[in-house]
């Protein structure tokens, strides 16, 4: 048998573990000659293109049905790691605590594929769109390893992936804090193409969460762009998640980026530039010269490293003044 390069392969045995510590004992047997896959969308395009080969041996762990689903436990929103992307995106639980996270899956893929793709296997390929997201959104990842189930904010672990420390591992599930339910509470999403920005069309997602009836408000942004509007993989992506006061002030805020082939980055110089601010032309000046300062990308064939930089830092700065056009006005104003 030949593959599309005309190298002679075998194909890989297939393991179909039932639970993920009988998944774990398979990987730690065959080690680097094995690969856990699910969905397999994105091993299946590095497959075919030659940048990476086929494993000895193939950990099936779509019997593990521990490992889908989206629920409620321990105080926290928890999603399967083999939850596709479509269930995702789909979810009104995941819409009401983490609006980002239902724009970021809208966004990543075509239909077809998002019905296959799943939330783990984009997170762990390191440069996954959903990344940004999650950081945003405070996002916890739980693996399974030598020493058993351990958890760890999804900054924590790309710090890790960057240092070359994060050892092999399976995603068990992601953790995501609830919003804390108010009076009148309104869920609003929208999923609209954005202009040309400078190098193609980008596709752009945002979610909004408002607390009607509570003194601050909560808004959730993200957006991706790359050289299509559809089923293209990403040039730059961003995110953000925070409140306002009642007086329409940044009360809290967390901002990440990422795209094309880095991983995802906290702008915690961005955020420390903003709390504290009223949204508008000030906050959006502040917000470009943190961003152009802080987000680090890598060039490629596709765009330089300015390009990206200049994009992050128009695409944030761009919300941080309509905010506020969306905050209630001050008193007196």
């Amino acid at each position: 048998m030949s593959n599309i390069h005309g190298s002679s392969f075998r194909y890989p045995e297939v393991w179909r573990p039932a639970d993920p510590a009988e998944a774990w004992q398979w990987k730690r047997r065959f080690g680097a000659e094995a690969a856990f896959a699910a969905g397999a969308t994105w091993l299946r395009t590095q497959w075919e293109a030659g940048s990476l080969p086929m494993p000895s041996y193939l950990i099936d762990l779509s019997a593990v049905k521990e490992l889908t689903g989206i629920k409620v436990k321990h105080n926290r929103l928890t999603i399967g790691a083999l939850t596709s992307l479509a269930q995702v995106r789909s979810s009104a639980e995941v819409l009401a605590n983490a609006p980002a996270l239902t724009a970021a899956a809208a966004a990543i893929a075509a239909h077809s594929i998002r019905q296959l793709a799943t939330i783990g296997g984009n997170i762990v390929t390191r440069v996954g769109d959903s990344l940004p997201a999650l950081i945003a959104h405070e996002a916890e990842l739980v693996w399974q390893d030598d020493e058993g189930e351990r958890a760890m904010d999804a900054e924590s672990w790309l710090e890790r992936c960057r240092s070359g420390t994060a050892g092999p591992s399976l995603l068990k599930e992601i953790r995501l804090p609830l919003v804390e339910a108010a009076s009148g509470l309104a869920v609003g999403t929208a999923v609209e193409a954005a202009a040309d920005v400078g190098f193609g069309s980008g596709s752009r997602s945002e979610a909004a969460l408002d607390s009607g009836g509570s003194a601050e408000r909560t808004f959730s942004y993200y957006h991706k762009v790359g050289r299509r509007e559809a089923f293209t993989p990403s040039l730059a992506t961003a995110a953000m998640n925070g409140t306002l006061t009642e007086d329409g002030v940044i009360a809290q805020i967390r901002i990440a980026a990422g795209g094309g082939s880095m991983l995802a980055q906290r702008l915690a110089l961005a955020e420390k530039a903003v709390i504290g601010a009223k949204p508008g032309r000030e906050a959006a000046e502040a917000m470009f010269a943190a961003v152009a300062a802080e987000y680090a990308p890598a060039p490629d064939p596709f765009a330089s490293k300015e390009y990206r930089i200049r994009t992050v830092a128009n695409l944030l700065a761009a919300e941080a003044w309509k905010l506020g056009r969306k905050a209630p006005p001050s008193e007196g104003g």
